[in-house]
């Protein structure tokens, strides 16, 4: 019986009970075993969207795709607009194919999503428009958006990218504007600190250094799209080139976060650790101590931790980095003493 009748309901339900109780390996042959057996089943659509989450979440992107895709050509099921948006997700963050991706965003039929999908679809168009360098349709379709955006959290995250978009462009004077339009419209957003040390970039920088910042934004692009060796390249000849660039120390401790980001924690606490000692009166100089011991820490290496945390302690008592890591500092000095 290619429905499945009562044993493949059976299998299906505790395949569901094996995915929930963290038995992924068993859930995924159950699924498989379903997938070849039952291929009418009223639940395949369910399963093919379980299969294709499974093999995301077990980093095999291939198989998801083929899941997703399979449920995506099963016509006037819910599930099959699913497929589509989940289908392009994988082409777009897994396989980097980005005129793929946007050929199955594109088939979406947008008015069958909830809002909270059609929400993410764009935000999933947006970002491959991104990275495929195509500004004025990233921004058109921010607009879309935030004509989407039920939220106050969505639109501030709309008014944020846009900002950061004309910044990548080397639009100062706009970015700054919209940045600060930002901060008065979103007071308590969760972006807002984000948008006033924008601000304060390009305004402390903003005499004589216009190509300096179109420079930061270009790597900031950079760092956006994933191109991590691009963007502190980038910064790294900035600051090669301009020594004296009051500048120097913003692309400095960039440099240092875009690596740790990365996942290149070593080289990031090692690029923090020399910002602060270079320039003991940069403000960013208590910061990047503190970012150094977090970083140490997390690598498992203690002491080299409170050796960061202690030259904030010694050097910025009454900052407020120093205040938040005073206990940890303790807390790492009797597990190395013990």
């Amino acid at each position: 019986d290619a429905a499945g009748g009562k044993k493949g309901e059976m299998l299906f339900s505790l395949l569901g009970r094996a995915r929930a109780t963290g038995r992924r390996d068993v859930a995924l042959a159950l699924g498989e075993e379903l997938r070849k057996a039952y291929p009418d089943a009223s639940y395949r659509p369910r399963l093919l969207l379980l299969l294709g989450d499974m093999y995301a979440e077990t980093k095999q992107p291939q198989l998801a795709l083929a899941a997703y895709l399979e449920a995506a050509a099963k016509p006037g099921v819910p599930e099959a607009l699913r497929g589509r948006l989940l289908a392009g997700k994988v082409y777009q963050t897994e396989l980097r194919d980005y005129a793929a991706a946007l050929a199955e965003y594109a088939a979406v039929d947008k008015k069958g999503l909830s809002a909270e999908d059609r929400e993410s679809l764009l935000l999933y168009e947006a970002d491959c428009v991104l990275r495929m360098g195509d500004f004025e349709r990233t921004a058109a379709i921010l607009d879309e958006l935030a004509l989407a955006s039920p939220g106050e959290a969505g639109k501030e995250r709309v008014a944020f990218e846009k900002s950061e978009l004309l910044f990548y462009q080397g639009k100062v004077p706009e970015a700054a504007a919209e940045y600060l339009a930002l901060t008065s419209s979103f007071p308590a957003g969760r972006l807002v600190d984000d948008a006033i040390d924008r601000i304060f970039l390009l305004q402390e920088n903003s005499e004589g250094g216009g190509d300096l910042l179109q420079r930061f934004g270009e790597a900031e692009y950079r760092a956006r799209v994933g191109d991590s060796d691009g963007a502190v390249a980038r910064l790294q000849k900035m600051v090669t080139e301009n020594p004296e660039a009051p500048i120097l120390d913003d692309a400095r401790f960039r440099v240092a976060a875009i690596l740790a980001e990365a996942g290149r924690s070593i080289e990031g606490a090692q690029a923090f650790h020399a910002l602060a000692t270079d320039m003991p009166k940069s403000k960013y100089a208590p910061r990047a101590f503190r970012r150094a011991g977090d970083l140490w820490r997390a690598a498992g290496k203690p002491e080299e931790a409170v050796r960061e945390y202690q030259a904030l302690l010694t050097q910025y008592p009454q900052s407020l980095d120093a205040e938040e890591v005073r206990g940890t500092a303790e807390d790492l000095r009797r597990k190395i003493g013990s």
